[in-house]
This record gives C-alpha cells, structure tokens and sequence, in this order.
C-alpha cells in the first residue's frame, strides 16, 4: 500500500451505503479546512482520483493567449 501523505491538500474516503448495498467515493478537500471538494460521489476509487488531478490542476486559472494575427 502507499505510504500516506504527511500533509495531503486532497483524502478520498471510501463508504459503503448499507440501504443500496454499494461502495462509493467522497473527495475531502483538507486546506484551509476540511470539507468537500464536491458534493458529488464516485463509483470507483479511479473515478475519484481522476477528479483530484483535475481539481490539482485547476486550483489556479489557466489561461490561454491568442495571437492577434490570426
């Protein structure tokens, strides 16, 4: 297994819903404060972790310049 972050900025938690018998995904946002990065939940701990790389790499604005000469 992997060795766990010391100070992750993301945790996945894994539940399990006793009334429709499923495993599913919660993303936790840990800074500033804990809470959820979304509200949505996850099927697969792969759905999960690709929704972390993007809320990664969408933390800061990305823009994108067009050249005049077009």
């Amino acid at each position: 297994m992997n060795e766990p972050h010391k100070d992750p900025d993301y945790k996945i938690e894994e539940r399990y819903d006793a009334e429709e018998l499923r495993v599913y995904f919660w993303i936790w946002r840990m800074k500033p404060t804990p809470d959820f990065a979304t509200t949505r939940t996850f099927d697969t701990l792969d759905e999960a972790k690709e929704v972390v790389r993007l809320l990664r790499k969408y933390e800061k604005r990305v823009f994108h310049y067009v050249d005049e000469d077009l």
